[in-house]
């Protein structure tokens, strides 16, 4: 059996700021141990994505796929959910041992208007434990009431002390968007974005989807867009079984 305990923290602050560096005309709160330096709203962002450890060592690459200098107070929403979930690992061999590890890792939307053009959607997975289970798993964006902007598909892997754009493959549709990553048990994040047009009535839900046993990629990318879907953004052929851990997700509106 499994047993999801979710916490939602939707986060939108009010304070209106005009710069967006942080050796600008903002205090630096936080220099990391590669020389980057971040405000405070910066810096405890980031903590809420990742984690305090992994923004001590975040490279440059990574402050500029996360677009730091664009989080500025009253123009920067977030919303992060939590999980903690059993998952039932797949073992080898004659007599495969079945066993039980709890995991927990952090889903996170955010958005980023830019101008009245285009709005950035962010989503970022976060493995807070190890996962018991490595194969292929699923991140993206199901869009209602708005569409893609352009053809951004932008990609971010981290694990151990490596970091890569490589994926597996992507899926695309006037609907959503979806990316396969073969992972590994040193991942720390996964992290995808792309552009949306800003409309009153527009929403992004955003879904990472963990296989709890091993899955091929044929079946993994075999996947479509629907609001009843896993996070309200996935499904799969009921056929294959459940394969995927169900993980709720996390919207954010564009308005």
């Amino acid at each position: 059996m499994k047993k999801n305990v979710l916490k939602v923290m939707i986060i939108m602050l009010v304070f209106f700021s005009t710069s967006v560096k942080a050796d600008s005309n903002y205090e630096v709160f936080y220099t990391n141990n590669n020389g980057l330096e971040f405000t405070e709203f910066q810096y405890s962002t980031l903590v809420d994505i990742l984690d305090a450890e992994k923004v001590t060592n975040l490279t440059e690459e990574e402050y500029n796929y996360f677009e730091v200098e664009n989080m500025i107070e009253g123009q920067y929403e977030y919303t992060t959910q939590e999980f903690y979930v059993h998952e039932t690992p797949m073992t080898s061999g004659v007599m495969p041992l079945a066993y039980y590890e709890t995991t927990s890792k952090r889903l996170t939307l955010s958005k980023t208007c830019s101008s009245s053009s285009y709005c950035t959607m962010s989503s970022t997975l976060t493995w807070k434990k190890t996962p018991a289970v490595t194969s292929y798993d699923v991140i993206g964006v199901r869009l209602v009431n708005t569409s893609f902007y352009d053809s951004t598909n932008d990609f971010l892997y981290s694990y151990g002390s490596t970091t890569t754009t490589n994926y597996t493959g992507t899926k695309r549709t006037s609907e959503g968007v979806g990316v396969v990553v073969k992972i590994s048990s040193n991942i720390n994040y996964v992290s995808h974005k792309c552009r949306v047009k800003p409309t009153s009535n527009g929403v992004v839900y955003a879904s990472y989807q963990h296989a709890v046993k091993d899955i091929t990629f044929a079946k993994a990318i075999d996947f479509t867009f629907s609001g009843t879907g896993y996070g309200s953004v996935f499904v799969w052929p009921s056929s294959y079984g459940t394969i995927y851990d169900k993980m709720g997700g996390a919207s954010v509106n564009l308005a």
